[in-house]
């Protein structure tokens, strides 16, 4: 099974340090454009079709790369997610234009983690958390970050706010009053 197309569940967590070694391997194959080493990805430039772009799709398949880095790095255990940041800064990079909340409030946990990162990271949860839709409010993912926010916020003195958070993850009504003032916060739906 490939890691980079599978599930993170079709392998077993003892398997992540290993798995990550690998991808980490072949993000540097990729970063290097030596056709040999891309030819190891299925990336053969004599067999692409002339009228396809070869550099974006091996920057495609880097950004994947990457991404999934970061996953297997959120889910191993002991988490490794202060160790995504690299990763999650080049899947932003390449995301310009296009509304992909996820790695954004990943990175702002990723930071959260590291020390002496806490201001930026409660900068970049700032920055992504109230603009989410109603659909990407109720993420689990997304209700992960907020956890995290919010023991961010107790850590940095910030007790109201981190009780507003906490509201957030009332069952029922909670998502929907939360999202609601959210909005309200914000100046409205984005």
């Amino acid at each position: 099974m490939d890691p980079l197309t599978a599930p993170l569940a079709a392998f077993p967590t003892q398997q992540y340090a290993s798995i990550i070694t690998l991808l980490e391997t072949g993000c540097e194959a990729l970063e290097s454009k030596d056709l040999e080493k891309l030819a190891a990805f299925g990336l053969y430039r004599d067999k692409f079709p002339a009228e396809a772009d070869f550099d974006a799709a091996r920057d495609s398949v880097l950004d994947k790369c990457h991404w999934k880095i970061s996953q297997y790095k959120k889910f191993s255990e002991p988490t490794r997610i202060a160790e995504a940041v690299p990763n999650l800064d080049f899947v932003i990079a390449r995301a310009k234009g296009k509304r992909d909340v996820t790695p954004h409030y990943t990175r702002a946990v990723a930071l959260s983690r590291i020390p002496g990162r806490e201001a930026e990271a409660a900068k970049a949860f700032d920055e992504v958390m109230p603009d989410l839709t109603f659909m990407e409010f109720g993420q689990v993912s997304a209700l992960w970050a907020r956890a995290e926010w919010t023991r961010l916020l107790r850590r940095q003195g910030e007790i109201e706010k981190a009780k507003e958070q906490e509201e957030c993850y009332e069952i029922g009504t909670g998502a929907t009053r939360c999202y609601a003032a959210e909005q309200v916060r914000s100046d409205g739906p984005s």
